[in-house]
């Protein structure tokens, strides 16, 4: 059975504590908008607030937060992102690892400026193209929408014809009841000019006649 490493996670627990130190007195130092003209200035004002914090008989040293690569990193952010922060030259970059990182990066930030750029474009094209698709949208919903939309009107059309043409049919009816009646029982109209004693001739079938007593039964409402 493996056992635990007791100082590991003391050194772990003790590391954190003091991590926690430094971020609480980035965070201080980020409200009052206090800057630091390098990272041996800012580190010299961390270690003085850790060791007033902590109380040890042994104060903490700017030393000691450099060494300290998680310290060190938190420094650097916070320096990195102040006020009237200088651009870091790369020229000035000391280690060849530390320029090879910062070269991906640069390279990387240009590939996503690149694929931002052509996003927007893309996006522009459709935003034209959208423009130019509004009025037939339009349109079409407008069709969608109105009851008088084309197929509607057509058919209105169509019934204000029928009425108009029944109406016709109805006064000739009238205009001459002893030539022309009908049989409602059959929809049929017929002809009574046929001399007396012989059966009326039609003159339109149901089929052709039942459009009319449709709308006659409408207008008497029987």
């Amino acid at each position: 059975m493996t056992k635990k490493n007791s100082f590991g996670a003391w050194q772990e627990q003790q590391m954190a504590a003091r991590e926690a130190l430094v971020v609480e007195f980035l965070a201080q130092s980020t409200k009052s908008k206090a800057n630091y003209p390098g990272i041996t200035a800012l580190a010299t004002a961390v270690a003085q607030h850790v060791s007033a914090i902590e109380g040890k008989s042994e104060p903490c040293s700017a030393t000691t937060i450099l060494r300290n690569p998680r310290y060190k990193s938190q420094l650097t952010h916070y320096l990195a992102n102040q006020r009237g922060a200088k651009k870091i030259s790369f020229e000035a970059l000391p280690d060849e690892r530390a320029k090879a990182i910062v070269t991906s990066l640069q390279l990387e930030v240009f590939n996503l400026r690149q694929d931002n750029e052509r996003l927007q474009r893309y996006i522009e094209a459709l935003d034209s193209e959208m423009e130019a698709l509004k009025p037939k949208l339009m349109v079409r919903q407008a069709e969608s929408v109105n009851p008088l939309s084309n197929d509607a009107e057509k058919l209105r059309k169509l019934e204000n014809d029928l009425g108009r043409t029944c109406l016709v049919v109805n006064k000739i009816l009238e205009r001459f009841p002893d030539i022309l009646g009908v049989e409602s029982n059959y929809n049929r109209i017929v002809d009574l000019s046929i001399r007396e004693g012989r059966p009326a001739r039609i003159v339109a079938e149901e089929t052709e006649a039942s459009p009319y007593f449709i709308w006659l039964r409408r207008q008497t409402g029987a």
